[in-house]
């Protein structure tokens, strides 16, 4: 297998799924027609179970054997749980990521650098969709840049190296995040029969938009988590977050780069019509959710994006989008130890 070679991640999403180990493969049981599928545990990356899907003991260990990620998540894409096995990786490199998150202006700066890269690739979401607008989707894009450009740019000079400006990051954060999805409302069509959003919603999302992106961003960070492990870090010690309990901080830190890939994604999907009205349900609570087809459309579009190519500006050379989140551990890993001078934020 080569290096840039993209393994599958294996979804199961049928509500009495059941996983088992027979050999070196997962066996996969399918209660609508009580069918058995097995599938290679060689060529799959991570398992992600969605609702009441259930595996057996001996598969979670020989996964974890493995390196095999296996994630729980919530039928609205909300992560639950993950399974993991140690870490291949020597303390030196959690040893420096402690000492960074411990030294003030050092973290700080690290939050600052995960910030940029957010804005940056927000930029870059709404510009590119402003170049094809018209009239009034045209000028509410421009209008987004302009603010989340100031904002951005108002902030600069105010920054201090105390801890506490920390805080003042975050807040550039909801700020600019808060004027890029009022813009992004522009990015879809009018004529897509979906109800476009004037704003994030979430917790739960409450129109087929946000619930779109609630699962996209969910699959993300199960992506950044798995990264996050495989280069030796403590998904706990983020820089950016709080230090909140059973809080991944750092995986939510590496996350915010990548969100507006997974919003990118979202809109074409909707745009395209892939993701039509018939593919979500809403409950009494109001609470809106893809139905089984409408993930299964999801989830194909995922491994699509995965395995497409993308120029990585640090690697000066193509990889496929399924590396992304690994590069980029790998990235701040190398910076936490000093083995390069910055951590540069993925930008497409």
């Amino acid at each position: 297998m080569s290096a840039d070679e993209v393994l599958n991640v294996l979804f199961v999403h049928t509500a009495g799924s059941h996983l088992s180990l027979e050999g070196g493969a997962v066996r996969c049981f399918h209660p609508v027609d009580d069918s058995w599928r097995r599938l290679p545990l060689a060529r799959i990356e991570s398992i992600v179970m969605i609702g009441a899907v259930s595996a057996s003991t001996d598969l979670l260990l020989h996964c974890a054997e493995l390196g095999i990620p296996l994630h729980w998540v919530s039928e609205f894409g909300k992560p639950r749980a993950t399974a993991l096995g140690p870490s291949a990786m020597g303390g030196a490199v959690r040893a420096a990521q402690h000492a960074a998150h411990a030294d003030g202006a050092a973290r700080l700066s690290i939050a600052r650098t995960f910030v940029n890269g957010k804005i940056t690739n927000m930029l870059s979401v709404l510009r590119t969709a402003s170049h094809d607008a018209t009239g009034h989707a045209r000028q509410g894009l421009r209008e987004g840049i302009e603010r989340i450009v100031a904002a951005r740019d108002a902030h600069s000079g105010t920054e201090t190296d105390h801890p506490e400006s920390r805080f003042a990051v975050l807040g550039l954060e909801g700020v600019t995040s808060r004027s890029y999805f009022t813009a992004l409302r522009h990015t879809l069509r009018t004529d897509s029969g979906i109800d476009i959003p004037t704003q994030r919603t979430r917790r739960p999302a409450t129109d087929p938009v946000n619930a779109t992106m609630s699962f996209a961003y969910g699959l993300t960070r199960m992506s950044v988590h798995g990264a996050i492990h495989a280069a030796g870090l403590d998904p706990a010690i983020g820089y950016l977050h709080g230090d909140r309990d059973r809080q991944p901080s750092l995986v939510l830190d590496l996350m915010e780069e990548l969100r507006p890939v997974a919003d990118r994604l979202v809109v074409s999907l909707l745009n395209r019509r892939q993701l039509r009205s018939a593919h979500f349900t809403k409950s009494v609570s109001g609470a809106v959710e893809l139905t089984e087809d409408g993930r299964r459309t999801l989830f194909t579009a995922w491994h699509e994006h995965r395995t497409a190519l993308t120029q990585h500006e640090i690697l000066r050379r193509d990889i496929p989008h399924a590396l992304v989140p690994l590069t980029q551990a790998r990235l701040m890993a190398r910076f936490l130890t000093g083995d390069i001078d910055t951590y540069s934020p993925y930008r497409f």
